[in-house]
């Protein structure tokens, strides 16, 4: 701190004006030009120093100690890692605040005057401030955060930057021209290619837009343990007679997984979530092999409080046996004249054009701006072309 002051101190003293001969003074001069600059006074007044290069910004590594801060799951991690963690961690925000420099300066391009971009940055910035309940709350809501009212008013104005280029390219704002340029009709063609797809899709989400549900069906599981001291043949043995004392009334199946069942399956006392037959058939193969067909035997018998003979597991070792407790019935996809199958498809459909058109921007922006750490452009490329 001391340091610091003496330097403020000494920046702030009006010099000589530097002559040709005065080459002491021409460099006082310049570092003191440096220092005011706002694009450098943050790093030349502090103990920071530069970690990576997006276009012609400077990320610095105080940058990502506040992405960290900020971000709840980065924070979790932080805090149970080991260096070679926290290591990892610092390039994943490094990667993240690449991204956003990028977004901003692509913003930036489209051309808006500086002093609108300030204005309309500041109006967020009030209006945030008086949304936290007034100066006095806003301050404490920031220091509880760790960051500085000039931190927040940055990520504000980094955000109303980002977001406007993101409009721009899928047709949401007007771009440097002042006029929208991008189609945002969804045509009537793709919307029927897509009902076609949907109504024969096994997907659950692309079955719900078409107002499509398949068959559920809701299964019970009483899991034996193989005893450490006895044989998978004693484990079997049991499994069948308590299958008996359920299938003549003697007791219900939640009494019999209280009773019987390993600790570990007893949650819900062995309900699990309702799965569709062709979910329930894989589940049941990767469980027991070609004894898994008796499950689906169950669910095509459709008899309520069936049960199948018990099926071996192996990892731990155990028996299992399956009771279907019930069925929830599907529903047909609805016409592709319903009001509300158009509104769905229309807006699924829109979204995934959007995120097409802004990967693709994202692309060119990769592509012309200078990156450093160099190995960040492959890795920004490859996360762009993967994102949903």
């Amino acid at each position: 701190m001391i340091s610091t002051a003496i330097a403020l101190a000494l920046f702030c003293q009006q010099p000589a004006q530097p002559t040709d001969q005065d080459p002491q003074a021409a460099a006082l001069q310049a570092a003191r030009a440096l220092a005011q600059d706002p694009r450098t006074r943050r790093a030349y007044l502090s103990r920071d120093w530069m970690i990576g290069v997006a276009g012609d910004e400077v990320v610095l590594r105080s940058d990502l100690d506040v992405i960290i801060t900020q971000s709840a799951d980065l924070r979790g991690r932080w805090q149970n890692a080991d260096a070679e963690g926290r290591q990892v961690l610092y390039e994943e925000a490094l990667g993240q605040r690449l991204e956003t420099l990028l977004r901003v300066q692509a913003g930036m391009d489209l051309g808006f005057d500086p002093e609108v971009v300030d204005q309309r940055t500041d109006f967020a910035f009030g209006d945030r401030v008086e949304h936290l309940g007034g100066h006095r709350a806003a301050s404490k809501a920031l220091q509880s955060d760790q960051l500085t009212p000039a931190q927040f008013r940055a990520h504000l104005r980094d955000q109303l930057l980002a977001m406007t280029w993101y409009q721009v390219q899928v047709g949401r704002a007007a771009g440097r021209t002042g006029r929208v340029f991008v189609d945002r009709n969804v045509r009537p063609g793709w919307i029927y290619s897509a009902y076609q797809s949907f109504s024969r899709s096994s997907s659950a989400e692309e079955q719900a837009l078409v107002g499509k549900k398949e068959t559920n069906y809701r299964l019970q599981i009483l899991r034996v343990p193989v005893d450490p001291e006895g044989s998978p043949a004693d484990a079997e043995a049991l499994a069948i007679e308590l299958r008996r004392m359920f299938t003549e009334g003697e007791v219900s199946f939640d009494f019999l997984v209280r009773t019987y069942a390993d600790p570990a399956s007893q949650e819900n006392l062995g309900r699990l979530l309702p799965m569709t037959s062709q979910r329930t058939g894989q589940v049941a193969q990767v469980f027991h092999g070609p004894s898994g067909l008796a499950v689906n035997e169950l669910l095509e018998s459709r008899q309520i409080d069936g049960t199948t003979p018990p099926l071996f597991r192996e990892g731990p070792d155990s028996w299992l046996i399956y009771r279907l407790e019930g069925i929830e019935p599907g529903t047909d996809a609805q016409p592709l004249s319903s009001p509300e199958v158009q509104r769905a498809l229309q807006a699924f459909l829109l979204k995934a054009q959007d995120k097409s058109r802004e990967r693709a921007a994202f692309a060119q922006v990769l592509s012309d701006s200078f990156i450093y750490p160099g190995a960040f452009g492959p890795f920004l490329g490859q996360r762009n072309a993967q994102s949903k």
